[in-house]
């Protein structure tokens, strides 16, 4: 069963459980959880660094910049910004 972080005590070795899902095109993911408390969302894709949400809606590429979020019933409007990422290119 899944363990969630508790809200204000942000150990990363609390987490116990990572829960995955996907993303559709319209942008809407779902996640069946089964204990209600607080989690960190995080996506990740290609060409994007990896980021979580935050109630301010910009980038975190860290946890430590991430708000937790209640899951307790169906939520809406969590979205996640992500960076692109920088390619290098070798000049010659």
């Amino acid at each position: 069963m899944p363990i969630g972080l508790a809200k204000g005590n942000q150990m990363p070795n609390d987490t116990i459980y990572t829960l995955a899902g996907f993303i559709k095109p319209d942008g809407t993911y779902f996640i069946n959880m089964q204990t209600p408390t607080y989690y960190f969302l995080q996506a990740y894709t290609n060409n994007f660094l990896p980021g979580y949400y935050n109630d301010e809606g910009i980038t975190a590429l860290f946890w430590q910049n991430a708000d937790s979020v209640l899951i307790d019933n169906n939520i809406t409007d969590k979205n996640i910004s992500l960076s692109e990422t920088l390619h290098m290119v070798r000049a010659e």
